[in-house]
């Protein structure tokens, strides 16, 4: 599914995927909060609100969205060595350079696993701001190229076990504050859970 409201090729989008078990009365207010690629899944927000759409994805906010990434291990890598935490957490934190900059994450947590008989490695990391496949270059250009990439949270919204292609509204509490503090104010909303 491309992460648009309609797509001039043809190829699915958000509303002929998504909008269906939406309320007719929410789907002309609608929108996304910026966009996955169509090669990644995972959670995806929609607001009505312009105002906070954009303070969810301004960069000065610098709110946090985290990426759950299985990568192949290269020839080049050398992300399994016993220091392997520390070594990509200093890498991802100082910058990795990619056609499109320089790009910052902090590492969460590195799993290595055996996939039909390939060693696999899970990366779950934070990134604060969201250019173009970012994520996917800068686990590239460190030996570590993403075969599929899934966004788990976004602020402190979680995806938890919303089955795939399906929009829940939210009704935390402490989410509806958090929103509502982003527009009332300008401080900077970073941290969570």
């Amino acid at each position: 599914v491309h992460s648009t409201m309609s797509d001039q090729l043809g190829r699915k989008d958000l509303v002929s995927e998504l909008f269906n078990s939406v309320p007719r009365s929410w789907q002309r207010s609608l929108h996304p909060v910026g966009r996955l690629d169509a090669d990644t899944s995972g959670l995806l927000l929609f607001s009505s609100s312009g105002e906070l759409t954009h303070r969810l994805l301004h960069p000065k906010r610098k709110i946090n969205k985290q990426y759950l990434a299985h990568c192949h291990l290269s020839d080049t890598c050398d992300l399994d060595q016993d220091d392997t935490f520390q070594l990509l957490s200093t890498r991802l934190e100082t910058g990795v350079l990619t056609a499109t900059g320089t790009h910052r994450a902090k590492l969460i947590s590195l799993q290595k696993v055996q996939e039909n008989q390939n060693l696999i490695i899970q990366i779950r990391l934070l990134v604060s701001e969201g250019k173009h496949r970012m994520v996917r270059r800068m686990l590239a250009n460190l030996g570590a190229p993403v075969i599929h990439l899934h966004r788990e949270r976004f602020g402190p919204i979680e995806l938890d076990s919303i089955p795939l292609g399906q929009i829940k509204p939210i009704t935390d509490p402490y989410i509806l504050d958090w929103a509502e503090s982003l527009l009332s104010n300008n401080i900077n909303n970073t941290q969570h859970p």
